[in-house]
């Protein structure tokens, strides 16, 4: 991957498709920076509600990509190398073979979670 400017990102497809042993495929997308990466003991705590390093922010942004993947059945996967950037791998399904989609569930509105 090119190096550009520090604090960059990049999209790219990994293997832009994978198999689980329930015969589930994914499409996988990665998404990496040439930042400052996310020390050790951080790590654990990025897709916590309210947690982050910014002086100006909110700490909603990695929660709400947590909750939208895994209501989708998908999964996050994180790589961090403090001082040479972040890798995020997101993988959703393809072709699920369960569906939360029920005819009650179309006419609910908007809910905020107390917790993800």
């Amino acid at each position: 991957m090119a190096k550009l400017n520090p604090n960059s990102v990049f999209f790219s497809f990994a293997s832009p498709f994978l198999q689980d042993p329930n015969d589930t495929q994914y499409f996988v997308i990665k998404i990496s920076d040439n930042g400052e990466g996310i020390p050790v003991e951080k790590i654990s705590h990025i897709f916590e509600p309210f947690f982050t390093n910014k002086e100006k922010g909110t700490g909603l942004g990695l929660a709400m990509v947590y909750r939208i993947i895994k209501d989708h059945e998908g999964g996050i996967y994180i790589e961090s190398r403090e001082g040479a950037g972040t890798d995020f791998y997101i993988s959703l399904p393809l072709n699920r073979t369960k569906t939360n989609t029920t005819r009650s569930s179309l006419h609910k509105t908007a809910e905020i979670p107390s917790t993800l």
